[in-house]
């Protein structure tokens, strides 16, 4: 089963970031199954602070994975 890597890494204290994507609205996610790998973190990113304006409406999620070894 899919889980959604926000929610995981919220409640292990590893999500960074506003929650909402699309302003207060949490439109984009990342889904991922913990079979094979270990969600380390995730992220919004706000790229307002690196042109003079956003690249897009939505904030990008960045999700980082440690790939488990096989058993």
């Amino acid at each position: 089963m899919f889980r959604d890597a926000w929610q995981v890494a919220l409640q292990a204290g590893k999500a960074s970031g506003d929650e909402g994507t699309h302003g207060s609205n949490r439109i984009d996610y990342v889904f991922f199954r913990p079979e094979g790998l270990e969600l380390t973190a995730i992220q919004t990113v706000d790229t307002a602070g690196w042109f003079t304006t956003a690249a897009s409406d939505h904030k990008p999620l960045v999700a980082t994975f440690r790939v488990k070894p096989h058993s």
